[in-house]
């Protein structure tokens, strides 16, 4: 007993120590399970490729799912520039899902689809000849609890502008398909 008298303020310094840094050990734990579990990280992916038994070239459009809760989508689009597509009702319909059911992507998990020539140059093509410029094109998700994740997809923007190109009947040597690279080699 006359230990502890005589060291009671070490004893203390050093109870205080430790519940300080179990204290900050608590916080770091509470932020990193919150920013894993709680928050809903949707990442995008978008890319084109040419079908082996057609030719024809398409675009695949990925919507993961980083957290560890299901997201509920209420709408799916692209947007260019500032006007938005929605894509729900051909998402939908691709799907076989019935016409008021909400797409989910799972935990972990992702939500495709993919758009043929035809479907992309109708969606984000000009309308009624208007010379329509593409700008940066970027898949957009609404949740259903309204929150709005969008992620550029500049693969698909320049098969985009390859099939205007084409359209307006431009030459091979215009193709923006290519790349600065492939030119200098």
């Amino acid at each position: 007993m006359k230990w502890i008298n005589e060291n009671a303020g070490v004893i203390v310094l050093v109870t205080a120590i430790i519940i300080i840094v179990l204290a900050a050990i608590c916080v770091w734990l509470l932020f990193h399970i919150k920013n894993r579990i709680a928050v809903q990280r949707l990442s995008f992916l978008g890319f084109w490729s040419t079908s082996m038994d057609t030719g024809k070239r398409y675009a695949d459009f990925t919507v993961g799912n980083k957290s560890l809760h299901t997201v509920g989508v209420q709408e799916i689009g692209l947007k260019n520039g500032s006007v938005s597509v929605s894509l729900t009702d051909l998402y939908r319909e691709k799907a076989s899902l019935p016409s008021d059911a909400k797409p989910v992507v799972a935990q972990r998990g992702s939500l495709t689809f993919r758009l043929t020539e035809e479907e992309l140059k109708k969606i984000c093509g000009p309308t009624k000849g208007e010379r329509a410029p593409v700008r940066t094109l970027r898949v957009y998700v609404v949740d259903v609890a309204g929150t709005l994740y969008q992620g550029k997809v500049g693969a698909v923007k320049k098969l985009l502008k390859a099939l205007l190109a084409e359209e307006a009947g431009k030459t091979p040597e215009q193709d923006p398909l290519k790349t600065d690279d492939a030119e200098t080699e």
